[in-house]
């Protein structure tokens, strides 16, 4: 009987890791990718990681302070994190609190899925911001 149990415990992880949308999402190759994206004309590059299981309102209130420090500065702010709809809904919930064009400077680079892309950019734009997508992984 424990053997079994043990079998199956393990069966059950094994399934369990192997349906996980973490394992396809590499840190450093996000961060690859989202520098080879940034626009050269910017002096500074900065990351925003989401980590999986962050509470959004939260998270979009920190990402909204970055994203002002990121157009002050004229940056770059790439968005990366394992969940890309957790990624999407921070990041459309920061740019919802912005006025138009107080995000001016600001080039938001993020990577997620394609579907998520027009309605950020739409969003973007209204703040004045650019941003710059990519599908990933």
């Amino acid at each position: 009987m424990t053997f079994r149990f043990f079998i199956l415990v393990l069966f059950l992880f094994l399934i369990g890791g192997c349906a996980s949308t973490q394992s396809k999402f590499n840190l450093n190759e996000a961060i690859q990718v989202a520098g080879e994206l940034a626009s050269p004309n910017k002096d500074q590059f900065f990351m925003f990681h989401i980590p999986e299981g962050s509470p959004i309102k939260g998270t979009s209130s920190k990402l909204s302070k970055h994203l002002v420090e990121a157009a002050k500065a004229k940056a770059n702010l790439a968005i990366i994190g394992p969940d890309f709809e957790l990624n999407f809904g921070i990041l459309k919930g920061s740019l919802l609190s912005h006025n138009a064009n107080s995000l001016k400077g600001a080039n938001i680079v993020y990577l997620g899925y394609e579907k998520q892309f027009k309605e950020l950019a739409q969003l973007s734009n209204q703040t004045g911001a650019t941003l710059v997508t990519a599908m990933y992984p």
